[in-house]
C-alpha cells in the first residue's frame, strides 16, 4: 500500500519511527486519545480539505475494532429491549431484581453450566423440589 501511494505521490513524504511506549514522548498520549475518538464514527474524523489528497476521495476507512465495538453495543442494546418485552422479565424482576445484573453473572462466572442452571433454578423457584420431596415420603402431594 505504501509503496503505491508512493509511486502515485511522489511528492508525498512518510517516516515511520518506532518509539517505546508513551512515556516521554510528547503528544502520543493525545494523539491515542484522537485516534480513539476518531475510530468511534465518521463524525469525529478529519473535516475532508484537511486530509491528504489521496484520502480525500471515496468513503474513508473504518477501524475494525470500533466496528467490532459498535456491533456488541448495539446487539446488547437489542438485546435489553427484547428482554424487557419479554413476560420472563417480570417474573424473574418479581423473584429477584438482582438475578441478571453484573454482580450475579460475575459470581456464577466460574461455576459449571450444570451448577449455574440448578442456582437459576433455586432462585426462580423453578425446581421440582416437591416431587423430590414426595419420592422421600416428606409431602403428601408431589406439587
Amino acid at each position: 500500500m505504501m509503496q503505491k501511494i508512493a509511486k502515485d505521490h511522489p511528492d508525498f513524504d512518510v517516516t515511520l519511527r518506532w518509539s517505546p511506549g508513551h512515556e516521554g514522548v510528547h503528544g502520543n498520549e493525545e494523539a491515542d486519545k484522537q485516534a480513539k475518538l476518531a475510530a468511534t464514527g465518521r463524525q469525529h474524523n478529519s473535516q475532508r480539505p484537511q486530509l491528504p489528497v489521496y484520502l480525500r476521495h471515496g468513503s474513508l476507512p473504518l477501524s475494525i475494532s470500533a466496528l467490532k465495538q459498535a456491533h456488541h453495543k448495539e446487539t446488547h442494546a437489542r438485546w435489553t429491549r427484547m428482554w424487557a418485552k419479554s413476560p420472563r422479565y417480570e417474573r424473574i424482576e418479581q423473584l429477584d431484581p438482582h438475578v441478571l445484573k453484573r454482580s450475579f453473572i460475575k459470581l456464577t462466572s466460574k461455576f459449571s453450566k450444570r451448577l449455574t442452571g440448578l442456582l437459576m433454578s433455586l432462585r426462580t423457584r423453578h425446581i421440582p423440589l416437591n416431587v423430590h420431596l414426595h419420592r422421600l415420603g416428606k409431602t403428601d402431594t408431589p406439587r
